[in-house]
């Protein structure tokens, strides 16, 4: 399998997040939760960065299917099988990532489809789970679509520190129109999706955020 990122402080930020190295050891449970629930290419990593950075919780993709079963392997939440507990990950994770009395984490449409098993009763119980439920969302969707099909295209997501940026190319026109155009298309899947499951949630949980503002 290819590693998540393409360059090396990239690569090395997800090693790190991934690790014990942010994990907290008082083993206090939360009193707060919060998910920023989001499509790719709004901004969610700067979002999450400048949370961490106020140490209101620890924001990251745990539910990324590469990144879960790093952190649920060291936390002993696999199977013999193979497979993940994941109400034991949940409750072993919020205990570790937990900051001044709050777990934050970032979500994606396909990441709750798959932890849901494309249930949506599932998926909206997940989902109250958390006191606060951000959508950030993107106005300029084919501009998102496009930052999509380029990040696909270089297995760049995000550009740290002296990081290379890396330059995408397609065999034809056609191709990456092509590539652009079924993006989109999943781009407004993606958000029916979320707006759907978060209309059915307390409105006073749900606060939505728009990339052009951040």
């Amino acid at each position: 399998m290819e590693p998540i990122g393409a360059g090396k402080h990239e690569v090395s930020r997800i090693t790190d997040m991934c690790s014990e190295d942010w994990d907290s050891t008082d083993g206090l449970r939360p009193r707060f939760r919060y998910v920023v629930f989001s499509v790719g290419r709004t901004r969610s990593e700067f979002l999450c960065a400048s949370l961490v950075q106020r140490a209101i919780g620890v924001p990251f993709e745990y539910f990324h299917p590469e990144f879960m079963r790093r952190i649920a392997g060291r936390l002993g939440c696999i199977s013999t099988e193979g497979r993940i507990n994941v109400e034991r990950y949940l409750e072993l994770l919020e205990a570790r990532r937990t900051r001044n009395g709050i777990f934050g984490t970032k979500l994606q449409p396909y990441q709750l489809l798959t932890l849901s098993g494309s249930d949506d009763a599932k998926a909206g119980a997940l989902l109250r789970r958390f006191d606060k439920i951000i959508l950030l969302r993107r106005r300029d969707k084919v501009l998102q679509a496009i930052s999509i099909a380029r990040a696909h295209l270089t297995n760049q997501w995000h550009v740290y520190k002296d990081d290379e940026v890396r330059r995408f190319s397609a065999s034809d026109d056609a191709e990456l129109v092509s590539l652009i155009g079924s993006r989109l298309g999943r781009i407004r899947e993606d958000e029916h999706y979320m707006t759907a499951l978060a209309s059915a949630c307390d409105p006073s949980a749900v606060r939505i955020l728009w990339y052009e503002d951040l």
